[in-house]
């Protein structure tokens, strides 16, 4: 979330001084930092991974986190017999 509404605020102080003055610029503004902010929307993970990550050139970081974030989750949640399955099957979808 923090990124995103970095980049935000950044982009926002950049135009305040123009578009500052036309009515509607700060309910936008407003708007757009509640759609970042509430879970139900997603929008800051929206941004960050459609946008974000691609202009940073971050693809295959991001895909590794999640990937390692899934494996970490199933060893969590099954036991050991059913995560070997489970790893098994896992590994056959990217052959």
């Amino acid at each position: 979330y923090w990124a995103v509404y970095g980049c935000l605020f950044l982009i926002m102080d950049l135009l305040e001084t123009w578009m500052g003055r036309i009515p509607g610029f700060y309910t936008i503004i407003i708007s757009t930092t509640v759609y970042l902010m509430l879970p139900m929307f997603r929008g800051a993970e929206k941004v960050f991974r459609r946008v974000l990550v691609p202009l940073a050139g971050l693809e295959e970081l991001l895909i590794l986190r999640d990937s390692i974030q899934i494996k970490q989750q199933m060893l969590k949640d099954l036991d050991p017999e059913r995560a070997k399955v489970v790893r098994k099957s896992i590994a056959k979808c990217f052959d």
